[in-house]
């Protein structure tokens, strides 16, 4: 089912997970949009500032009790993956198996 047949063979495409990569998460904030950078919590740097350099994003570590730190963290971009026994092709995940003979 979902197969497209074509000669001996069955073809189905379906759309690719859109993800962070490993050992990274999520990350958003005012001027980056949601859905289109990771970051990875155990990379980055302390910065006086509220400002980071390109291609950073930054995190605000709130302090009980002493001052606010800031850290800049290298932005990763989400990437397509396929779960197994599927190809990635276009951003979409095809999966080619033999027919079964009626």
């Amino acid at each position: 089912e979902n197969y497209t047949l074509n000669d001996n063979k069955c073809t189905i495409t379906i759309q690719a997970n859109y993800v962070c990569p490993e050992n990274t998460t999520d990350y958003s904030n005012i001027d980056i949009p949601s859905d289109t950078y990771c970051v990875n919590l155990s990379e980055g740097f302390e910065t006086e500032t509220e400002s980071c350099p390109p291609n950073h994003g930054l995190i605000k570590m709130i302090s009980l009790g002493g001052p606010d730190k800031y850290e800049c963290l290298p932005l990763h971009n989400k990437i397509y993956t396929c779960d197994e026994g599927y190809t990635l092709i276009n951003n979409q995940c095809t999966k080619t198996i033999d027919a079964i003979a009626n």
